[in-house]
C-alpha cells in the first residue's frame, strides 16, 4: 500500500481494521504547508484535465486540417469548466490520495461526460480500478468534504450521507452493474491497459457473483484528526458484507482551513 512518492506530502496517523479481510478505516495529514502544494501541483492537473483536454484539441486539428486551425483554436471550447469549490476539490484530491497510497486507478475523468458542468452522471463519486490479492477488481466509492467540527460530521448521516451510499453499493448488485457498464463501456472506447485490466476486473467480478470489488468512503477534512471520525460509520458498515467485497474508509485530513476560499485559491496557484 505504502507509496514513498508522496511520504513528503502527507502521513498515516491511523489505521484501525474492524476485520482486516472486509473492512477497515485509516486517517491521513498532510504536512504543514504541503496541502497548498499538492493542490496547486497533482490535484490541479487532475482537475483541469488537460491531457484528455489537448487530445480533443489535436483530434479537432487533425479533423479540419483542410481549414489551417491549429489545436491552440480549440483548447478553449474543450477546456474543463468544472465549478471551483471545495467539494469538486475534495473529490479530486480523494482520487490523488487512492492512487499515491493505495495504488487505485482512476483511468477516466467523469467530468468529461457532463452536458453541464454542474452535473456529475457515473451514479458514484469514485469509479475506477484497484488490486486486490494482486489482481485487478472495480473499486466503487463516496466522497464527503466537510469543515463540521461535530466527529463524525454531519456528512456521514442521513439517505445523502456517505455510509447509506455506501450501503447502497454494498447491497444493491444492480447499483454495481450500473457503475460496472459505465467503466466497461469507457474502457472499450479507449482500450489499452484500461481496458485490459478492465476486462480482469470484469472477470473477478462475474467469477465472484458480482462481489469481488472494493468500496471506498473517503471523507476530507479541515479539522483535527481524529480517528472517531470514521470509528462508528465502518462498525455501521461491518455487516452483511457479501462475499469477496471490501469496504474501506479513508480520513483525509488537510491541515488548512478551506474558509475564505482558501482552497480554490491553492487551486488557482501555479505549480
Amino acid at each position: 500500500m505504502e507509496n514513498t512518492v508522496t511520504e513528503e506530502y502527507f502521513k498515516q496517523e491511523y489505521y484501525k481494521p474492524l476485520d482486516e479481510k472486509t473492512i477497515s478505516y485509516w486517517g491521513f495529514l498532510f504536512l504543514e504547508n504541503k496541502f497548498q502544494e499538492y493542490i496547486s501541483t497533482r490535484v490541479k492537473e487532475k482537475f483541469e484535465d488537460l491531457e484528455w483536454t489537448n487530445r480533443l484539441a489535436l483530434e479537432a486539428e487533425q479533423a479540419l486540417k483542410d481549414t489551417g486551425f491549429t489545436a491552440e483554436n480549440f483548447i478553449e471550447i474543450f477546456s474543463n469548466r468544472e465549478m471551483e469549490n471545495n467539494w469538486r476539490i475534495g473529490e479530486y484530491l480523494a482520487e490523488c490520495v487512492l492512487e499515491d497510497k493505495f495504488n487505485a486507478k482512476f483511468y477516466y475523468n467523469s467530468s468529461r461526460d457532463a452536458k453541464n458542468p454542474k452535473g456529475n452522471d457515473t451514479g458514484a463519486d469514485l469509479v475506477g480500478l484497484c488490486e486486490v490479492e494482486g489482481e485487478s477488481c472495480f473499486l466503487f466509492g463516496e466522497v464527503k468534504t466537510s469543515n463540521d467540527s461535530d466527529s463524525p460530521p454531519n456528512v456521514l448521516y442521513g439517505r445523502t450521507g456517505m455510509v447509506y451510499q455506501l450501503e447502497s453499493l454494498r447491497d444493491n448488485a444492480e447499483k454495481r452493474d450500473d457503475l460496472v457498464k459505465w467503466i466497461w463501456t469507457k474502457a472499450v472506447l479507449m482500450s489499452g491497459s484500461f481496458k485490459d485490466e478492465c476486462t480482469i476486473a470484469l472477470k473477478n467480478y462475474y467469477q465472484s457473483s458480482k462481489t469481488k470489488v472494493k468500496l471506498v468512503g473517503v471523507l476530507v477534512r479541515d479539522t483535527e484528526v481524529n480517528y472517531r471520525d470514521l470509528h462508528s460509520r465502518a462498525k455501521a458498515l461491518n455487516k452483511n458484507i457479501p462475499g469477496q467485497m471490501i469496504i474501506e474508509l479513508v480520513g483525509v485530513y488537510s491541515g488548512y482551513k478551506m474558509e475564505n476560499d482558501n482552497w480554490v485559491k491553492a487551486l488557482r496557484r501555479s505549480g
